[in-house]
């Protein structure tokens, strides 16, 4: 029976050889998967640069200048309307929030849309793992859904 396995080039050439196409094509889809991560935290790390500013930008309005900025806004309307300082302060505190909330409402809305770049990655993700799924299972693995960076440009025998 040995005998007949080595005429036919059976288990171990054809199964070793095998294998490492499996382990090459793994090593493969795992450094394009890793490299996709990267790009996409690179994109990510742009797209958030201006939302943040905003937000740190409605903080530092809101918490910090207020105070010194608009008393002497306040002061002059009470002195050009003539109407009290309590009267002044309000208003401009109110209109001063209100810029704020519209600084934090746009940043954080930019900063929502920033955290999309993430969901190419995991789609992709999704797909090689499936792919990897079909591969080593008893089935013909299909191309449908393309996965494994679109089945890596598949050849004329389905591997690449």
């Amino acid at each position: 029976m040995n005998a007949d396995r080595a005429k036919s080039g059976f288990p171990p050439a054809a199964v070793a050889r095998n294998f490492k196409e499996l382990q090459h094509d793994v090593l493969v889809l795992l450094r394009l998967q890793v490299d996709l991560v990267r790009m996409d935290i690179e994109q990510w790390r742009r797209r958030l640069s201006v939302p943040l500013f905003l937000l740190v930008l409605a903080v530092a309005l809101a918490l910090g200048s207020v105070p010194v900025l608009l008393y002497g806004v306040a002061q002059a309307l009470t002195s050009l309307s003539g109407m009290p300082l309590a009267l002044s302060l309000e208003i401009v505190a109110v209109v001063s929030l209100g810029i704020a909330a519209i600084a934090a409402y746009y940043g954080w809305q930019r900063l929502q849309a920033a955290n999309v770049v993430f969901q190419r990655s995991e789609e992709e993700l999704k797909r090689n793992i499936e792919w990897l799924k079909e591969l080593l299972s008893d089935k013909e693995p299909t191309t449908t859904g393309q996965s494994f960076n679109e089945a890596s440009s598949r050849g004329a025998n389905g591997r690449h």
